[in-house]
């Protein structure tokens, strides 16, 4: 699911609805809340920090009450990517507070998109689910000019790295049947790809990835079907969109859903492989 992007008249509205004790997000998510209960595994792009040891905050720098993120645990994601421009908002501080947040839920969440330096980097987010394993990754185009912070904790990798990129994605490869990567780039409010966009993506394929999942446009992009160098067949969703924010344009309201199956098979040999499978874009307006 595209980018969780919450803006004040979001989280005010949830503290309305609590009464103003507290934050009830229910209602902003309560007709796709059903839907979700129908998968074995949810990810999404939390585009803004989620914590309650900083006040919220909205567009540009973004914080969010810790009830939203409890709330998404309870409609069922369970996959949670950090790596998009906002990673950087609220500095070192920011960094920590999401961190120990979302390392406060239970253990089935994984996140994704933070590593604490360049040490980290052969550590991966790694998910079993009936017996597939799944590595998620997740890199950002940019953090809106802000560099790590000073004395961060954990930082994001960026798409220009891509020797990094490469190398994790390799390590996912050797470890886990199904190597995911979601990536925040493009042009935002275009439906058009550009070329970075695409030579990017090509490459990851040929890398290793069996699966890539672009946000950050705040429109839906295309969605396509490539060809790896190993002969694998790489679905590639170039922008989901926006999931909750408070959009401007027409274009905006529409988001997308992209679902997927994945089934492992073992041959008589022994021999292990596993394949995506009926990849689908599933419309959401925000109303």
């Amino acid at each position: 699911t595209g980018d969780n992007r919450i803006h004040d008249g979001l989280y005010l509205q949830a503290q309305k609805r609590a009464g103003g004790s507290g934050y009830d997000f229910t209602a902003l998510y309560e007709h796709v809340a059903p839907f979700y209960q129908g998968f074995d595994i949810n990810w999404i792009n939390q585009e803004t920090l989620v914590t309650d040891e900083f006040p919220p905050s909205s567009y540009p720098m973004f914080c969010t009450p810790a009830a939203l993120g409890q709330h998404m645990y309870d409609i069922g994601m369970r996959v949670v990517a950090m790596s998009n421009n906002h990673a950087y908002d609220k500095g070192a501080e920011g960094i920590a507070a999401t961190r120990r947040f979302w390392a406060s839920m239970p253990d089935d969440v994984v996140t994704t998109g933070l590593w604490e330096g360049e040490a980290d980097y052969a550590r991966i987010p790694i998910q079993e689910q009936d017996g597939v394993k799944i590595a998620w990754l997740a890199y950002t185009e940019s953090t809106n000019g802000l560099p790590t912070p000073q004395g961060a904790e954990a930082n994001i990798i960026y798409t220009s790295q891509e020797d990094v990129i490469q190398h994790q994605i390799e390590l996912a490869r050797q470890q886990a049947d199904v190597v995911a990567v979601g990536v925040h780039w493009g042009t935002e409010n275009s439906h058009g790809l550009n070329e970075a966009q695409r030579a990017l993506a090509q490459k990851m394929a040929d890398g290793g990835a069996d699966i890539i999942i672009g946000t950050h446009q705040h429109v839906v992009q295309a969605i396509e079907t490539l060809a790896s160098a190993d002969g694998r067949q790489v679905p590639v969703a170039y922008s989901l969109g926006n999931f909750i924010s408070t959009p401007e344009k027409p274009n905006q309201l529409v988001g997308a859903i992209l679902s997927v199956q994945l089934e492992k098979t073992t041959e008589p040999d022994g021999t292990v492989r596993c394949s995506v499978l009926s990849p689908r874009l599933l419309p959401t307006v925000t109303h």
